[in-house]
């Protein structure tokens, strides 16, 4: 049996977290793309429940010396179906991205 990359030593968790993710309705990791124009973007997934936790993410390409700090946070949670996450101020994004997202289950 090979040896795990990710070890768990006492409270510490020494290597890489690793997982594969799948387009599927139960998939608990994965990405989702947010379009120009958008200031929300909606993840079906039906693991999701109300008091998941969920890890995110998002890619975008900014220019340097913008000095702008684009913020989301988590929109809506309905329970078995779909989360949403929205930029902080409402404002539409002026570039594509990614968002990159875990959820980890609490019961």
């Amino acid at each position: 049996m090979p040896t795990p990359i990710e070890l768990l030593f006492g409270p510490q968790l020494k290597g890489p977290l690793m997982t594969e993710a799948s387009s599927s309705n139960d998939q608990w990791a994965g990405q989702t793309a947010i379009n120009t124009a958008a200031a929300t973007a909606t993840m079906s997934t039906t693991i999701v429940n109300s008091d998941s936790v969920i890890l995110f993410n998002i890619q975008l390409a900014t220019a340097q010396a913008s000095g702008t700090r684009i913020g989301m946070r988590i929109k809506t949670i309905s329970s078995g179906n779909y989360f949403q996450v929205e930029t902080d101020d409402g404002i539409k994004l002026v570039t594509n991205g990614v968002i990159h997202w875990f959820i980890m289950p609490t019961s």
